[in-house]
């Protein structure tokens, strides 16, 4: 891991552009770097930040050992806001709010549904995402995409929109604080039942 960081650093350092600053004549890069993994031309431009080098690094270890590469998110901007769109496209439907959804949720367990909230938590991996009507809410529906897409997890205020299977779930206190874990938490919830939205495809609005 530390060999193959060395070897991009100097990667982008040898693509990096020259610098004129020295009374306008190029400054010698020096020998060429070791051979390393590739880069690509888009990645050279601009200024590197230790995070982007390690992204980079994760990227190439993660197609070493095989890891599947999650496709990016269609990006736009929707009512002003910057949106992502991930998995298959939504249906032209009115959303139900969370909050009238578990309302009385046996209405709507077995249907497919479009659903909307604001994110309460996300696991690191992505792998599902909850909602409720505000992010401080006790109860709320956690999102299971389905196909070859994630979520991203962060802390920021979010609106996701999504449509999906429900389904109600019963949950063992060890499954639940199992979440808890997966969500980067202290493990703390007990058993109980849950309600499982399997996500088709999602809109998420950024909101700050």
């Amino acid at each position: 891991m530390h060999l193959l960081l060395h070897a991009l650093l100097y990667a982008v350092a040898a693509q990096a552009p020259v610098d004129t600053t020295d009374g306008g004549a190029a400054v010698d890069a020096g020998p060429p770097p070791p051979a390393g993994p590739a880069v690509q031309p888009s990645q050279l431009t601009g200024r590197f930040r230790v995070s982007d080098v390690e992204k980079m690094v994760r990227a190439e270890m993660d197609k070493r050992e095989g890891v599947a590469e999650a496709p990016l998110p269609r990006v736009e901007e929707q009512d002003g806001l910057p949106t992502d769109r991930l998995g298959a496209t939504l249906p032209v439907l009115p959303p139900y709010k969370v909050a009238d959804l578990l309302a009385d949720p046996a209405l709507f367990v077995g249907e497919r549904v479009m659903l909307t909230g604001l994110v309460r938590r996300t696991a690191l991996d992505g792998s599902w995402m909850e909602i409720s009507e505000v992010p401080s809410a006790p109860r709320s529906v956690r999102l299971l995409p389905q196909g070859d897409w994630r979520f991203f997890a962060n802390d920021r205020p979010r609106r996701v929109t999504t449509f999906g299977l429900l389904k109600k779930r019963k949950v063992t206190a060890a499954q639940a604080r199992r979440l808890d874990e997966q969500a980067g938490q202290k493990p703390r919830s007990g058993a109980g039942v849950e309600l499982v939205l399997e996500a088709e495809g999602a809109v998420v609005q950024w909101l700050d």
